[in-house]
């Protein structure tokens, strides 16, 4: 059985993956949980320029993830209010002389 192609949003951007579940937070908890896995293995996650990008409804989200592994966030919104890139930089302990 042959599966209708996935349509393109005016962005220009498609879905790669058709999910069963299309509920938006479906959608946003798989994208969350991928970014989750690559910080819990000490990946760099930069999603500009190389990378896919984030749904912006999850940057709350992100900002937890940050908080929780000790990292900065920097967001590049895309201008569609959708879309936005992401990048996770480790903070560096601040050394202290006693």
């Amino acid at each position: 059985m042959a599966l209708a192609p996935l349509p393109r949003q005016p962005s220009g951007w498609q879905c790669l993956v058709s999910f069963p579940d299309q509920s938006e937070s479906f959608v946003l908890g798989f994208e969350a949980g991928k970014l989750w896995r690559l910080l819990e293995i000490g990946e760099e996650v930069n999603s500009w320029p190389d990378h896919e990008l984030a749904h912006i409804a999850n940057l709350e989200l992100y900002q937890r993830f940050a908080t929780h592994f000790r990292c900065d966030l920097y967001v590049d919104d895309s201008g569609d209010g959708c879309w936005c890139a992401v990048t996770f930089v480790p903070v560096k302990p601040k050394l202290r002389i006693a």
